[in-house]
Order: C-alpha cells, then structure tokens, then sequence
C-alpha cells in the first residue's frame, strides 16, 4: 500500500538474498519503485571444501537496475525488475545444521568430514558443527575402532529423532546422505556397536577348532598391512586356517635336532574386517595383515588322531613368511582339560607343526636293557646300600614349577623355575636411559665398556618379586624371586634390522659387581639370553649395520669390568627365607650416570 511504498523509497533500502533466500514485490495495479543503492546475492561457491569457514566458501555478487535493466538468470540467482514485479531469488538450497561431539562416540570410532557442500560454522576442539545445503549429499569416513561395526542408526534428526538413511560408498567405512531440512546430528549412544572376531577354518582336515589372541590392545595394536603400510585394526579380525600344499620336507631341513617328521602344515590369514552397517554380513574387501607389532596367540585344536600322534612328543613349529623359514614359539598346552597346540607370532603366512616320532616300546626296551647298580649302592632308593635290584630308585619331589612373567609396557618377558610356595609374584622392570645427558652416556660407555661405535639403544633394570600384594608394595616387604635357569627377552624386532646388536649384563648390589657381555639368540623378533640371574641392569646396544663388522667386543679378560667382587660381609645364607627390604637407590656415577641400584639387606637361597 501508499506507506510501504514511502517507506521503501525514504530509507533508501537496499535488497540481499543468501543460501535460498528471496525478495519479491508485486502488485497488480504497478509499483512505481526505484532501487537505490545495490542489491546483492550471497551464495556457494560451485566448487566448496566442506572443513573452510563462510567466507572462504562463499562469494557475493552485486545485483542492480542499471547492470540488469529487465532480467538476470546466473547459475546462482535469479532477478527481475518490471513495472509491477521486483524479484531477487537465491537459487541454491537453505542451510541446514550438522554437528557432532566426539566424545559422544570415541571409544567405538571417529566421524571425518570428506566432502559437501556448506562451511564450518562455529567449530570447536571435539565439538563440529557445519552448514550444508538442504537437498545436497555430504559424505562422512564413520570407521570403527578394534571390536567395534558402524551402525547406520547414530544419524539422526536432530528434531525428530527419525533416522537419517544413508549408502556406503567404494572406499572403506564411507557412507554419504542427503542432508535435509531439519538439523542432523550423530547420536554417539548408538553409532557404534561391539563386534567379535572371526575364526574361520577352511575345508581343513588337520583343525577342528582354533582360537585367536592378541598380545597388545587391539585399539593400540600397530599392524603392516599387504602393501607394507602401517594402520590399525578397524572393526573386527577374521582369522582364517587351511591346509596348505607346501613341501614338508623344505619345512623339516629348517627344524632343530633329526628324526622330526610333519603333523601338519597350515596357512594362517589375519585381516581387519569392516561392516557396511552392523548385523548386515556385508563387508568391505578384508584388509590382510602381514604383520603385527606384538606377538599373537594361536590356539589350534588339532583332529583326534594327530593330537595322537604327538602326545608326549616334542613339537616345534616352522613359519614361512616372505619365503623366508624359521622356528617360532609352538608348544602343546592344555587348557580347561583340552589340548591345543600353541604358536607365538607376529607374522602371518604359513606353519609347519613337526613332532619326533616317540616309540614308548623302544623306550621301555631301552631301559631294560640298562646295566644293574653295582653293589653296594642305594639302588632301590631304601636308604641302604644292601644290592637289592626291585626297582628303579623313587623321583624327588617336584618342588619348583616353571612359568613366565611378561611386562605389557616393554614387552620384556622374563621366564623361570619358581618355589612352589610362592603364591603370586611379579616382574619389575625400570627404564634406565630417560633423561640422560650426553655426558652421563659418555661416563656410562666407559663405565659398562661399550665399543667404540656402538650407542646405547635400551637400557632397563630387571628383577622378580614375590608376596606383591598391594600391602606388601606399600609396606615395601617384599622376598626376592631366584628362579633356576631364567630365561629373558627382550624385543627387537624394530633393531635387529638396522643395527649389530649386543647385550650388557652388569649387577652392583651389596654381594657383586661385574659387567658381562652374555652371549645370546635372535629369535622371531627377541633377543634371548639364559646365562644371567634374574636381578641387574640390562643395556642393549648397537651399532649401524653398515659398519658394524669391524667392531669386536672389548676383551674384558683379568679386567673389572669381568671381575666378579665378593662381598662376603653380605653372603647368602642358605635356607633364609626372611622378607627382604628392597631399596632403590638413585646414584650418580662419575659424570652423574642415572642408574638405580637394588641394596639387598639379606639374600634368599638362589
């Protein structure tokens, strides 16, 4: 009417329009108008990248009577000035809200962006919120972490809680939707569920069962995949055991001692499996896992007669991995009264199971033909040397039992014979090298008679305890654990291949003080050294494999370095089994060497 019209003219209005806005005025009868000024439409850019703010991904175009003198049509506006109709009209779609907090949903899986068309609008750490045009699609990577599957249902509308359908594409764990009117948000109580591992065993005659067990937190777990990148593990893992066709005989040349046959040979796949959308059985193409960064646990119930076969027999297990062979960690274990054999790896191809065949008959015919006792000795275990020959003499009593304790920070697993006594115990391993100066490594390589050449690589101080309750550790009571015949690894799968590894043994207690170059193996990925006790500082060095073979451990003969100090003030005294008090001393070795140095105020027989 009359006063809209003053209006417009006195204040002179300028006209905008932006993301589907519009401005139109009609009249039958005619508006005698004018625009002053310039009118304009805001809008998208054709081309968006979806994680920029508005002014990045927008533009502005001016609009006026004299550029447009009767109509404009553009991709992205439309205009029109006639005697009774003014018109500007933003031709994109409105605008509508996304967002999602990540600690809604982080323990499952993450939510990244790829593409869509809109800006980020008020981003915050963990929190996103974007504007993306209604009828547009936007798509999202929703990949799940290790034990978790996707679930199409955590997108929802914000309003009306109704779920938002959306498609998986080609590319693992990317789906896209189309974005409506009403704000979407991800609802994290739903969008990831829990999901198990996979044991298939394929057309396999040897294996009616097999179980698999990671070493490390699936959702740490670093893993190599076929094309010799590092990743992760998404969703959850299918192992897959068939018989394989390999040459037995290839398998035997690799194992340890004669006479050793094959029980079976195996392929053994690991892969990551993500579901399209959870419970529906539709994967994407499985990523196969080449490697792990910590050992696994195979457990394989073989069939009736070839567990048979090697009951009471030495197994031992051969790996072919890349073409090349080796032996790995294979026992046979009982486990709920039922018997598996057991492989340690971390590599994934194929295994040989290989037994020595055991003829208990040849056995028994072996110790028949043992020649009697001589006279006079104890032979029939009576206590008296009488000569009587009715049987063989009765076994001790088995007072020590054997087992291992592994570090889950270092990896460091320390095995041992163990008083039976002992109810629970456990390892203590402290870092050495933290914090160290280059002056503190110097005095340390002439206190510990490092090479020239060789670095310090890892350096930890290792010892076993018993009665580790939670009194006991505050207390600070504990009684040492002297295990016979320990044997400890060390991991250096990440070493081995760049460096001449050596091992430095050295113990400074209030009994002894040496430095030992132990000799030591090199097995699936450990360093493995028997000839220590379970108490010292272990130091791991090396020197670059390019110049390493000039080197040679230092002749540490009629040396300190190779001397073993009694301290006979201190001497172990057999049969105490008092609580020793352990104390961590922290010293300072000529130059301010950082090492922590275990004072026993008694010993227990070792």
């Amino acid at each position: 009417d009359q006063d809209d019209e003053r209006l417009i003219a006195d204040k002179k209005t300028d006209f905008e329009v932006a993301y589907g806005g519009k401005i139109e005025i009609r009249s039958n009868t005619g508006i005698d108008y004018t625009v002053v000024g310039v009118s304009g439409d805001k809008h998208l850019k054709q081309d968006t990248d979806i994680e920029k703010g508005e002014d990045d991904n927008s533009e502005y175009v001016e609009v006026s009577n004299s550029n447009n003198p009767n109509t404009a049509d553009t991709d992205f506006y439309t205009f029109e000035a006639s005697s009774n109709r003014y018109l500007l009209e933003d031709k994109g779609g409105k605008l509508t809200n996304v967002g999602w907090n990540d600690a809604d949903h982080e323990d499952g899986g993450g939510v990244r962006l790829i593409s869509g068309r809109g800006f980020v609008w008020g981003d915050r750490p963990g929190e996103h919120s974007y504007k993306v045009e209604t009828g547009s699609d936007l798509t999202i990577e929703v990949l799940p972490k290790y034990g978790f599957q996707y679930n199409t249902a955590g997108f929802r509308e914000a309003d009306t809680d109704k779920k938002v359908d959306s498609h998986p594409e080609k590319d693992t764990a990317v789906h896209t939707f189309t974005v409506g009117t009403y704000a979407i948000s991800l609802a994290g109580r739903d969008m990831y569920v829990p999901a198990d591992d996979k044991i298939e065993s394929k057309d396999s005659s040897a294996v009616n069962d097999a179980q698999f067990i990671l070493g490390e937190d699936g959702t740490k777990e670093k893993v190599i995949g076929e094309d010799g990148k590092e990743g992760t593990i998404n969703g959850n893992l299918i192992v897959t055991v068939s018989d394989s066709e390999a040459n037995g005989d290839d398998f035997v040349k690799v194992a340890e001692g004669e006479d050793n046959e094959v029980l079976a040979i195996l392929d053994i796949s690991v892969g990551s499996q993500v579901e399209k959308n959870a419970n529906s059985k539709e994967y994407w193409p499985t990523n196969n896992i080449k490697e792990l960064n910590h050992e696994a646990t195979v457990l394989l119930e073989l069939s009736e007669d070839l567990m048979d076969k090697i009951d009471g027999s030495d197994v031992q297990v051969v790996r072919d991995h890349d073409g090349k062979k080796e032996t790995v960690e294979g026992k046979v274990v009982t486990i709920d009264g039922k018997k598996y054999v057991e492989i340690k790896s971390s590599k994934y191809s194929s295994f040989a199971i290989i037994y020595k065949d055991v003829d208990d008959n040849n056995n028994n015919n072996n110790n028949n033909n043992n020649p009697p006792p001589p006279p006079g000795s104890d032979d029939d275990d009576d206590g008296e040397n009488d000569g009587e020959n009715d049987g063989p003499p009765t076994p001790p009593e088995e007072k020590e039992w054997r087992d291992t304790v592994k570090d889950k920070d270092t990896g460091i697993a320390v095995e041992l014979n163990v008083r039976e006594d002992i109810s629970h115990y456990m390892l203590f391993i402290e870092e050495l090298l933290e914090g160290l100066t280059p002056e503190d490594f110097a005095e340390a390589k002439e206190l510990l008679k490092v090479p020239d050449g060789y670095e310090f690589l890892t350096g930890h101080m290792i010892f076993t305890l018993s009665d580790a309750s939670p009194e006991a550790q505050e207390s600070g009571q504990f009684e040492a654990v002297y295990g016979r015949d320990p044997v400890i690894s060390f991991p250096v799968a990440d070493l081995v291949e760049k460096y001449d590894l050596k091992l430095i043994y050295y113990v400074d207690d209030d009994y002894e003080t040496f430095v030992k170059y132990p000799e030591f193996k090199i097995t699936d990925g450990k360093l493995v050294v028997g000839d220590v006790e379970t108490d010292g500082f272990f130091f791991i060095i090396g020197k670059p494999k390019a110049a390493a073979a000039d080197v040679k451990t230092p002749d540490t003969t009629n040396t300190a370095a190779n001397t073993t100090t009694k301290k006979t003030d201190t001497a172990p005294q057999t049969g105490d089994s008092s609580d020793l008090t352990i104390m961590f001393t922290l010293i300072i070795a000529s130059a301010g060497l950082m090492i922590l140095v275990m004072r026993k105020k008694k010993r227990s027989e070792r």
